[in-house]
């Protein structure tokens, strides 16, 4: 089958249950997909999305033929030879993946790295990296405009374009003199944007009534929010202790606290009382710290790995303020929970994925993911039912693929992936390689809330996935960037074994845990085709949430309730009943939401 045609197929998924043989169809389309650079080296390693499902991606380019759009911002490449150093791009594609919006060079005559991309509702992008540019293009009236970087260091910088890509509305130094790289960013619904990476200068500018102003050695995570006009710090504080640490994954949530995961190999990195793990493991641990909204003290910090190396890339945070951590594991011992999809260390690298509470003190779920040769977590989404979108690149000719995926069959060399994890963290949805025959990474992964993902990274491979009609179907060198968006659309079907094992009655299972946080998976059995009503009341009797409300085939069938009535506001706190209704069996059940 040519995987360069958009096409649906039906994968069979057993999920972990008290009804054996229950299978969920995803219908897999590949949208759009396509190639992304010159004739040098091209990577992203971010990707973020708008409300018109525009995708923007930045990243690095040697290429000096990178493709750029007429009135953007920088059409030139700045790199000088004899060393042809890198620029950062940043680039705007349309919905359909068509055509450039714009696409902009970003940089100095040194060397420039963008890793962090993130927008606002109005369609401004901010980005964020490293550089050894002193003509970096910094802004009149914004908070840095010095270079502070040495010939063995370099600066951060952020930089916000406006909607139409043709102009800075800031560009800032940030930073002094050390080694200093910016990793992610976040942005509020204000246009505040805050900042994580690493630093080695013991005068970075951190703020008065931050929670830490004091260097602490080696290299320490940074956290900054800068204002709207990217002329002052709101708050900046170090996070760390005597040893390494860096960040690279950062978000934002609707009160303005952030989130962080990086990695530490301090024994004393700061934890807090009543958190998850306060106790440093071996060699380094994967953390995940969140800050209050002003920046002046840890809401919780917690360590996560085991004796081994252990680092957080992405993350993500819901509606509730649970947080959803993807990286990398070599460690046996690295905590994962009963009932998670897989418990066991497959081998070398891992990556794993973890869902931690609202307040940092256990795991939801905590899960491996991979096969028996190198795999790693890079980027990592969540939707308002509680699934885990997840991308990053792997080895293993048997990482935990689907059949009836996209591509279930590992390329060569390197393959990104991209999965999709339930609510419980106990099954997989979707899994997919995506890639060819050379090297293939995927970065960063948005979901647009319409069952679709869109994931950016880079391949070696001419042969990469790409569609017909796409802006770039055809590799253009050495190693390109690509943005590809896929479909995922999941309903219950029945599988092979389901169809031997028919349900011989009706019945609505009590659901598990009871009292429940966030979202419920609510599992249910029809003994005969007809006509399903499954639905939530609250105590009065009022309909809260219609789930199902169609013919469905007889089988084992699941939907998950994720807290909201159908005009999707989130509901209070308390006792609700789940009716189904088929034909004339009726049963009820009582489920209790803590939030």
């Amino acid at each position: 089958m040519n995987r360069n045609a958009k096409f649906s197929l039906l994968i069979g998924l057993i999920l972990a249950s008290s009804f054996s043989g229950q299978a969920w169809a995803v219908e897999a389309d590949l949208i759009w997909s396509t190639f992304l650079g010159g004739n040098e080296r091209d990577w992203s390693l971010a990707i973020a999305l708008d409300g018109s499902g525009n995708a923007y991606v930045t990243g690095t380019t040697e290429s000096a033929d990178f493709p750029t759009t007429s009135g953007a911002f920088d059409l030139t490449y700045n790199g000088v030879e004899p060393f042809y150093w890198a620029d950062v791009f940043v680039a705007k594609l349309n919905s359909t993946g068509s055509a450039l919006v714009y696409s902009s060079f970003l940089g100095g005559t040194d060397a420039d790295r963008a890793s962090g991309i993130a927008v606002d509702g109005s369609g401004n992008a901010y980005v964020t990296g490293d550089t050894w540019s002193e003509n970096f293009p910094v802004t009149p009236g914004a908070l840095d405009i010095t270079y502070s970087g040495t010939y063995f260091g370099r600066d951060i910088f952020v930089a916000k374009l406006n909607v139409t890509g043709s102009a800075l509305s800031y560009a800032t130094f940030l930073g002094e003199d050390g080694d200093e790289q910016g990793n992610g960013i976040a942005v509020d619904g204000s246009g505040n944007a805050y900042v994580t990476g690493y630093t080695s200068a013991e005068a970075f500018p951190a703020t008065s009534g931050a929670f830490d102003v004091t260097y602490n050695g080696g290299h320490d995570v940074f956290v900054a929010k800068l204002n709207a006009t990217g002329s002052s710090l709101d708050y900046a504080t170090f996070l760390g202790g005597s040893g390494d640490e860096w960040a690279d994954g950062i978000a934002v949530d609707g009160s303005g606290c952030v989130y962080v995961t990086g990695s530490t190999d301090s024994v004393g990195f700061p934890t807090t009382a009543g958190a998850f793990d306060g106790t440093h493991n071996g060699q380094n641990d994967a953390f995940v710290a969140k800050l209050n909204k002003t920046g002046s003290s840890l809401v919780y910090s917690t360590l996560m790995g085991g004796d081994g190396r252990d680092a957080g890339f992405g993350i993500a945070v819901d509606g509730s303020g649970n947080a959803f951590v993807t990286g990398s594991t070599v460690s046996v011992g690295f905590p994962t929970t009963a009932g998670a999809f897989d418990g066991t260390h497959n081998g070398q690298d891992d990556a794993f994925v973890a869902k931690l509470n609202a307040t940092g003190s256990a795991l939801v779920y905590s899960t491996f993911l991979g096969g028996s040769a190198g795999d790693v977590g890079s980027g990592i989404a969540a939707d308002g039912s509680g699934h885990a979108y997840l991308t990053g690149y792997t080895q293993s000719t048997d990482f935990p693929s689907l059949a009836g995926a996209f591509d279930p069959t590992f390329n060569g060399s390197y393959d990104a992936y991209v999965v999709k994890l339930d609510p419980m963290g106990s099954a997989l949805s979707y899994a997919s390689f995506l890639g060819g025959g050379g090297y293939d990474s995927g970065s960063g992964i948005v979901f647009d809330g319409s069952a679709s993902v869109y994931v950016s990274g880079d391949t070696w491979s001419a042969d990469f996935p790409t569609t017909a009609g796409a802006f770039d179907p055809t590799s253009n060198g050495q190693m390109n960037a690509f943005v590809t968006k896929l479909s995922l659309i999941a309903t219950p079907v029945l599988s092979e074994t389901a169809m031997v094992k028919l349900p011989k009655a009706f019945d609505l299972e009590q659901i598990y845990p009871n009292p429940f946080n966030a979202c419920t998976q609510i599992r249910y059995q029809i003994s005969a085709d007809g006509y399903v009503s499954l639905k939530v009341y609250n105590t009065l009797g009022q309909d809260v949430r219609i789930l199902v409300d169609a013919a469905q085939k007889v089988g084992v069938h699941a939907v998950t309730w994720d807290g909201h009535d159908d005009g999707g506001r989130e509901v209070a706190s308390g006792l609700y009943f789940c009716r189904l209704q088929v034909g004339n069996f009726r049963k009820t059940i009582k489920m209790v939401l803590i939030r």
